[in-house]
């Protein structure tokens, strides 16, 4: 596990980075990790977020990078600071990307304020963000995937039915896919959940959060289903086995002609749960993203 983060004062503004002019950065040293602080204009907006990449990075060295949505009412600060001994930046040699929220919320159109309110155009930030992130010298564009908990797992599956085909993966944690939109390209998908999720609840039903948000969250397993079925290309429909995890997880994995779609059921956790026990949710999700990325199979030591 990554070593406790000893951030230092900002020292400097750099020059803009290549391929995207509106952009400013701030880099932050640590022992382990550097950090950089951007802001980049979208539109009307000035949208920020923040970069963790490995303090040495060696010439010629690209790396994959996942973008990790927060969930409502939290923050790309938050969950960067809550996590960021799990993501293990530097041993695992990738490059984690935390964009802000307006409002600590995304705009999915019928919910979130204040972004959905102020007609927040996330999609274009997410567009702008993964095509400044493929200008950078230590990034291989082709292995960008996207990650989130709660409302950022929502977004992201949301993100994922029109831009599948510039992603590497897509992992949800507690969140769900609350829509009929089905991924726009095949794209390696693990959905995260637990079956005492008192928030999204695992077979659906009322929640105190869906009169909050506004929403209605259909059960996980038939959303999860309907995705498989259509994540790839399997005229006969795609396999399903079942895998026990460990003490705490089962998995239930569909295979459409190569494309993994993989939902890891927890027996407990309740709603966006980042460590239970022995198990930490960080480490599945980078286990699915970084073990051999693109094919959505998990390394030895989850599965």
């Amino acid at each position: 596990m990554l070593a406790v983060l000893l951030f230092l004062v900002c020292s400097a503004c750099t020059t803009p980075p290549a391929g995207d002019p509106s952009a400013h950065t701030w880099h932050t040293e640590a022992t382990s990790i550097v950090e950089e602080r951007h802001s980049m204009g979208v539109g009307s907006s000035l949208r920020e977020f923040i970069l963790h990449r490995p303090l040495e990075v060696h010439s010629g060295e690209r790396l994959p990078v996942v973008i990790v949505l927060h969930g409502n009412g939290n923050g790309a600060r938050t969950i960067a600071g809550q996590v960021q001994s799990e993501f293990n930046v530097d041993a695992r040699r990738f490059i984690a990307v935390f964009p802000q929220g307006h409002g600590n919320a995304w705009n999915l159109g019928v919910c979130c304020t204040p972004a959905n309110t102020a007609y927040i155009d996330d999609f274009l930030f997410f567009d702008k963000l993964t095509a400044y992130l493929a200008t950078r010298p230590d990034v291989a564009g082709d292995q960008i995937s996207i990650a989130g908990g709660s409302l950022g797992g929502i977004t992201a599956y949301q993100y994922a039915c029109v831009r599948a085909d510039r992603l590497a993966g897509l992992v949800s944690a507690s969140g769900t896919h609350i829509t009929s939109c089905l991924p726009n390209a095949p794209v390696p998908t693990m959905q995260i959940h637990s079956l005492t999720d008192n928030s999204i609840a695992y077979d659906g039903g009322f929640t105190s959060t869906e009169l909050l948000l506004g929403l209605d969250f259909p059960a996980v397993v038939p959303t999860v289903e309907t995705w498989a079925a259509a994540n790839g290309h399997c005229p006969d429909g795609p396999t399903q086995t079942e895998h026990v995890v460990n003490d705490l997880a089962t998995a239930t994995v569909w295979d459409c002609g190569g494309t993994t779609t993989w939902l890891e059921t927890l027996d407990h956790g309740e709603h966006a749960m980042p460590i239970i026990g022995d198990y930490v949710v960080a480490d599945a999700v980078f286990d699915f993203l970084l073990g051999p990325l693109g094919s959505g199979t998990l390394s030895d030591d989850h599965a």
